[in-house]
């Protein structure tokens, strides 16, 4: 009787051990499944400050194949507390006209924008556009960087 104990309790700790080790297997696989694409393609661009105004930082887009869209990082320093305007125009930096792309507002407290904003435009197309990123001041009217994006870079 006491060596049938012995085996039962054995068999019990072998099985309860086998169904940690998958348990835990995935909750690996699960969590490893949550990290951002590595693969992921981009591009980056370098803001020109426009106006004496002392701006400077990126723009960044990175491929989202899984949605069909362009994420765009904006990265930004030296700007005063308040509100500015980004775009991304048609054209050249040194002539570009209508707006093909508004972002949302984009609030600065601390002198430093980051912000991210997807656009509908696949990454292959976004590199092939004719446009210049541009940040103005909340009004809209002045100028403050901006940079040739796609085919301008």
């Amino acid at each position: 009787m006491q060596y049938f104990h012995c085996t039962l309790v054995l068999v019990r700790n072998t099985i309860s051990m086998k169904i940690k080790i998958i348990v835990a297997v995935l909750l690996i696989v699960s969590f490893s499944s949550c990290k951002k694409d590595s693969t992921a393609r981009q591009t980056q661009y370098n803001i020109i400050p426009q106006n004496s105004s002392g701006v400077t930082g990126t723009v960044t887009f990175i491929e989202q194949p899984s949605l069909s869209q362009t994420e765009v990082d904006i990265e930004v320093k030296n700007t005063p507390g308040y509100y500015y305007v980004a775009h991304i125009h048609q054209g050249t930096p040194s002539l570009y006209r209508g707006a093909i792309y508004i972002f949302d507002p984009i609030y600065s407290s601390s002198g430093h924008i980051s912000f991210q904003q997807n656009i509908p435009l696949l990454y292959d197309s976004a590199l092939t556009l004719n446009g210049t990123f541009v940040l103005h001041d909340s009004t809209g009217n002045n100028v403050l960087g901006l940079c040739g994006i796609g085919v301008n870079k």
